[in-house]
């Protein structure tokens, strides 16, 4: 089916250049994780701390992640500073496994080899569901659901909070 149905037909050998002309082509960048995140009472979030591609859509989660986490250490922490050191230990290794991980799945989508490809689908066709399950498991489980929430959430969808999350004065370090 053609997406431009309006186009006369008299224009029909031009519609396939019509839309490739209107295609955009945006490379996609990645950087390899980085130690620090911040500094004093400043920290990074989400692509800014850890960019990744999209391979395999864990940019969002994993901002959302870091939040969670971010509020569970400056709920528990007597200052900013210690909070946002603490934030950046605890999300490095995560942040760090879905880049790479990201990246190594990326680059074998982008094989180009004939050969190689037949390869590649013939491994991911013939795989055993449980291989593959077990293979998103270890995306999202380690260190993400469970203990994210554990540690934030009083119940589910309820974030934690008391008396002293409100009263708490944060001095400058």
């Amino acid at each position: 089916m053609c997406p431009f149905p309006e186009i006369p037909s008299c224009l029909t050998p031009m519609k396939h250049s019509l839309l490739l002309n209107l295609l955009v082509r945006t490379p996609i960048y990645d950087r390899p994780p980085v130690n620090r995140w911040g500094t004093g009472r400043v920290t990074l979030l989400g692509d800014a701390a850890y960019a990744t591609t999209s391979t395999l859509g864990q940019g969002a989660c994993l901002a959302i992640e870091s939040a969670l986490v971010l509020a569970g250490c400056l709920r528990r922490e007597n200052s900013v500073e210690p909070a946002l050191r603490r934030y950046e230990r605890d999300r490095q290794a995560r942040t760090s496994r879905i880049i790479y991980q990201s990246w190594s799945m990326g680059s074998k989508i982008q094989w180009q080899h004939p050969l190689a490809c037949w390869f590649r689908d013939c491994v991911i066709r013939w795989m055993p569901r449980r291989w593959h399950l077990r293979a998103l498991e270890n995306i999202i489980a380690p260190g993400c659901v469970d203990r994210v929430w554990a540690e934030n959430m009083d119940a589910p969808g309820t974030l934690q909070t008391g008396a002293d999350s409100h009263d708490r004065t944060f001095h400058p370090g």
